[in-house]
């Protein structure tokens, strides 16, 4: 697991090259893993937990209000980490009645990278 340092380290970096507010829009897997880029099979962000403590971070700076409503481990509960390919998918736990998530972050895998968030009905 990464320390706290090193998420901090990770998001600032990723906030210097990634604007959270104006992500392109990109939606399909192949095109998120290019964007990603990096060595194949190298994965910085190895655990599940560090993909959450990624997005709540990204989250946190670009809404820092809302952000403070809640705790970090209170939000990290509602959320699910999924790796595909070289992509953190970071998804909210679907609310009954939906089988789904409405709600999704990704982070690149390989570097910690911030690569868009999409929100749905």
């Amino acid at each position: 697991m990464m320390t706290g340092q090193q998420i901090r380290a990770i998001c600032f970096l990723s906030s210097i090259a990634t604007c959270a507010a104006s992500c392109e829009h990109t939606t399909s897997q192949q095109d998120m893993e290019a964007k990603c880029g990096g060595e194949p099979g190298f994965n910085l962000v190895k655990h599940p937990d560090d993909a959450v403590r990624i997005a709540w971070a990204m989250l946190a700076a670009a809404k820092p209000r809302e952000a403070r409503l809640v705790s970090e481990p209170e939000w990290a509960r509602s959320f699910t980490a999924t790796l595909r390919g070289d992509i953190w998918e970071v998804a909210e736990n679907p609310a009954p009645p939906r089988t789904y998530s409405t709600f999704v972050l990704r982070v690149c895998a390989n570097d910690g990278r911030f690569l868009g968030a999409e929100i749905s009905d």
